[in-house]
């Protein structure tokens, strides 16, 4: 889980720049994405907890990729 938000176009963008050696599909492959809204969800009930967000959107996907080199997904 992450404390952050964005939309898929956003997420290419972020994704390109933090690991150009991992070529993104082109933004006007994104176009005709339609964005899922996800209602009645929310974190505030669990941050009301004290739950506090260890990682953000970089740590989120750097142990994403990592993981996927240690099992042989990517390069």
């Amino acid at each position: 889980m992450a404390a952050e938000q964005f939309e898929i176009g956003e997420l290419s963008d972020f994704l390109s720049v933090k690991y150009p050696q991992y070529k993104m599909p082109s933004p006007d492959s994104w176009k005709d994405v339609a964005a899922v809204k996800f209602s009645g969800l929310s974190t505030k009930k669990l941050e009301a907890t004290g739950f506090k967000y260890e990682n953000g959107l970089g740590e989120m996907f750097d142990g994403a990729i990592k993981s996927c080199k240690e099992r042989g997904f990517i390069n």
